[in-house]
């Protein structure tokens, strides 16, 4: 159980919890949902400034995004996502 933590998002202090072998980063729903956002926002702010190229941020994801897939297969033995 993890306890007397700080929010990444507003810097409250809180008691927070392990579940499934990650730690809380945040007080509440909302900081995560406003983290979440930020980072939406931000990520489409630099591309339209020209800061960060789409093709690198759609191999990114997709690098992510089979990541995932081939640590869900062998972790649970199921085939690829849809």
């Amino acid at each position: 159980m993890q306890t007397g933590c700080t929010c990444g998002w507003c810097g409250r202090d809180f008691n927070g919890k392990t579940r499934g072998g990650h730690e809380q980063k945040f007080c509440s729903s909302g900081c995560r949902t406003e983290y979440h956002t930020a980072c939406r926002l931000y990520s489409a702010a630099l591309v339209e400034a020209g800061f960060l190229h789409m093709s690198l941020l759609r191999s990114w994801w997709a690098h992510k995004t089979d990541y995932v897939a081939k640590h869900v297969q062998a972790t649970t033995g199921e085939g690829p996502l849809p």
